[in-house]
């Protein structure tokens, strides 16, 4: 459904090109540059949802309790970037997204110490060769999710931004 919604989005590209008034180009640059990215967040979701069923349906052993712990982590920064900019949409503040904005390198921060943990595990500890995968995959997925959820709230910031100030 999601991948549907996507496909009409990006079928109505030229129309909405092409109705703009003619001093729209940044307006086109800027639907261009979300359209990419929301394509992008929806082939992460999609690739996340393949692999993690492909691994239960082939009964690979579980994440450890230390990779769930982690994951909870990057979900709680997922959830704190997806909650933060509905509310800074929901109240048109520029500030909110400034604020959600400002947590990006905390967060990129902990992706590379997740996967530098994981790393460590793996080196040390015993674990199965499959259940790494997932979770490198996850974690790694995750991320570029994270790093596009970003640049499309960065871009939507940029452009209100410019928009406030000419007038």
């Amino acid at each position: 459904k999601l991948s549907e919604s996507i496909m009409d989005l990006r079928n109505n590209l030229f129309f909405f090109i092409k109705n703009l008034e003619d001093s729209s180009l940044e307006a086109s640059t800027f639907y261009i540059d979300s359209l990419r990215y929301i394509q992008d967040i929806g082939e992460d979701i999609s690739y996340l949802t393949k692999i993690s069923y492909e691994h239960v349906n082939n009964n690979h052993s579980k994440l450890k309790l230390s990779q769930i712990r982690d994951l909870k982590d990057i979900s709680e920064h997922i959830d704190f970037i997806l909650q933060g900019s509905i509310n800074a949409f929901e109240d048109n503040s520029l500030s909110k997204l400034d604020a959600v904005l400002t947590k990006k390198d905390v967060i990129a921060t902990s992706f590379k110490e997740k996967i530098d943990s994981q790393i460590l595990r793996t080196r040390s500890t015993e674990t199965s060769p499959k259940n790494t995968t997932l979770y490198f995959n996850i974690l790694l997925k995750s991320k570029d999710m994270m790093e596009h959820k970003i640049n499309l709230i960065d871009t939507f910031y940029t452009n209100i931004k410019h928009l406030k100030e000419l007038k």
